[in-house]
């Protein structure tokens, strides 16, 4: 069976990067329509705003975050029992 895994999140620890790194930005370039708290259009562009925050911190996010406990062995065992795993 080929079985696709998805990598944001689900393998990797991006959310709690992310949240930090919003932390970061928003702090260094105070914008009074946001807070802290990650927006629930973070991934939404066209928002200048959130569009300079992915320019900044894109590279960071795509490589800093670690995996997620127990996720290299969930995927060695699914390879394990003759599956094909396809990392998304």
């Amino acid at each position: 069976m080929r079985i696709g895994v998805d990598i944001d999140d689900t393998l990797i620890n991006t959310k709690e990067v992310q949240i930090a790194k919003w932390e970061e930005y928003v702090t260094n370039n105070h914008n009074s329509r946001y807070t802290k708290e990650l927006p629930k259009n973070i991934n939404h562009f066209g928002d200048p705003y959130i569009d300079r925050f992915w320019d900044e911190y894109r590279e960071v996010l795509s490589f800093s975050p670690s995996f997620k406990k127990g996720a290299a062995e969930a995927l060695m065992h699914l390879r394990s029992l003759g599956n094909e795993v396809i990392i998304i």
